[in-house]
């Protein structure tokens, strides 16, 4: 297997995919679990800083979790010119 030298050329795609997955998909969870922990606390007559503060934490465990996802699509990916592989050390 031969190795590729680390320019920016080959950095960008990596970055890219990690970026934008990981910000618009992120973003479009975060709305959707603020607006549904919204309205549930809004049913159960939570104040808004209870509210925002389990959103808060609820929306960074999901974001911790898509970065994962985000890193497997990454490693999985064949870009134009390389794919990354995972290759043991002797």
């Amino acid at each position: 297997m031969q190795e590729l030298e680390v320019t920016w050329e080959r950095v960008l795609p990596v970055w890219w995919l990690a970026v934008w997955r990981g910000l618009l998909i992120g973003w479009l969870f975060a709305i959707a679990v603020a607006y549904a922990v919204g309205y549930a606390g809004a049913a159960f007559g939570l104040d808004f800083p209870t509210a925002s503060l389990i959103v808060t934490i609820v929306s960074s465990l999901i974001g911790l979790a898509w970065a994962l996802v985000v890193t497997r699509m990454a490693l999985k990916k064949n870009y134009r010119e390389f794919r990354l592989a995972l290759v043991q050390r002797s």
